[in-house]
């Protein structure tokens, strides 16, 4: 058996690449929503009806079997240490496997999509709640070395989220986050517990806390993709900066920032920024764990988790994020999420701030 196989495995869409090379097994997978293309595999075995493959995502060890059935081919993925287990079908989409060099690209059909909901509006604002300058927060923090004596309010946003992703890292993983607190002091002894790790989520919502308690109107994000079968989205943070009069975006998964012309960038004008094909920058400290940032595959990444942004209402250490509480921004031309309790298309009314610069 050779090919390319396409399918769903929950956590992304991937093409599987399979057959012989140097007369041995050989497969590869592209995970062609993000643009990371022929990645290689630790092993691979095919047989007559069954293709194993052996890989990891983010560390983690995955394995993928896809047995054939007459010209119908059925897959199930495991990631054993979350227990994941998804079954579903795939599609044979080329006889030939095209073996080739991994690459990473941003995905022109992202840009594409982005380009064709793009219909926001600037007209009403929104006022939301924060709980801000918890006196224990900050005093929790302080006392296990993430604080900042900063004046300037950037480089103390800054100071806050690296001193964090110093102490943190994001583990690459959808599932791995405290479910039953959204407190950040909650949060932050989790992921010590789990070896100094949690998911996107978790890390957001520690630094989002940690600015409040320093006065700073912050909330997490979710960045969340127009394919609602793809179960893979990112959590940031979006933050209100005095000096700058905006909102700017925060990542500390990947302890950065985002730029555009000397620019801070909002989810927004980030969003906005790729469409035009714009040069972005990430922060200089940009790192995941101790790989330093490519920009070409961070923004390949995001561009599949720019389509519906998702934040909360009511902003504390315990509000829930759920349909009783938070607003969805989407283009007028895509349909409502079902799970928020606002749907709406005007930027004024996600981004507060703008009611400043209207009046």
């Amino acid at each position: 058996m050779q090919g390319t196989l396409r399918g769903n495995i929950k956590i992304l869409n991937i093409d599987l690449h399979f057959g012989q090379q140097n007369s041995q097994d050989h497969s590869e997978l592209s995970f062609y929503e993000i643009g990371d293309m022929h990645n290689p595999v630790s092993k691979t075995l095919i047989k007559d009806d069954r293709i194993e493959v052996f890989f990891d995502i983010n560390g983690f060890d995955a394995k993928l079997a896809i047995t054939k059935s007459a010209d119908q081919y059925e897959g199930h993925f495991s990631l054993p240490s979350i227990g994941l287990e998804v079954d579903s079908p795939f599609e044979l989409i080329d006889p030939l496997p095209h073996f080739c060099k991994r690459y990473v690209k941003i995905p022109e059909a992202n840009i594409a999509k982005l380009k064709e909901h793009d219909r926001f509006i600037f007209d009403k604002n929104m006022e939301y709640n924060y709980e801000l300058g918890l006196f224990e927060v900050k005093e929790y923090f302080k006392s296990v070395a993430i604080d900042s004596s900063k004046t300037n309010d950037l480089e103390m946003i800054k100071e806050l989220m690296t001193k964090l992703c110093a102490k943190i890292r994001q583990d690459g993983s959808n599932f791995t986050h405290d479910h039953k607190h959204s407190g950040p002091i909650e949060q932050y002894k989790w992921a010590i517990n789990q070896g100094n790790v949690t998911n996107c989520r978790g890390l957001a919502m520690i630094l989002a806390g940690i600015l409040r308690s320093y006065g700073f109107k912050a909330a997490i994000v979710e960045c969340r993709p127009f394919d609602e079968e793809t179960k893979d989205l990112h959590v940031v943070l979006e933050v209100y900066v005095e000096s700058l009069k905006k909102t700017i975006a925060l990542d500390p998964s990947n302890n950065t920032m985002y730029k555009s012309y000397d620019k801070l960038l909002s989810l927004y004008e980030l969003r906005c920024a790729l469409i035009r094909g714009e040069a972005i920058e990430l922060d200089e400290d940009a790192h995941h764990g101790d790989l330093k940032i490519d920009v070409i595959e961070y923004l390949a990444y995001m561009s599949k988790n720019l389509f519906y942004f998702v934040r909360a209402i009511d902003v504390t250490n315990n509000s829930p994020f759920d349909k009783s509480n938070t607003i969805a921004l989407r283009s007028a031309d895509q349909k409502d999420l079902g799970d928020v309790l606002i749907n709406t298309n005007d930027v004024r009314e996600f981004y507060y701030e703008e009611k400043e610069k209207a009046d």
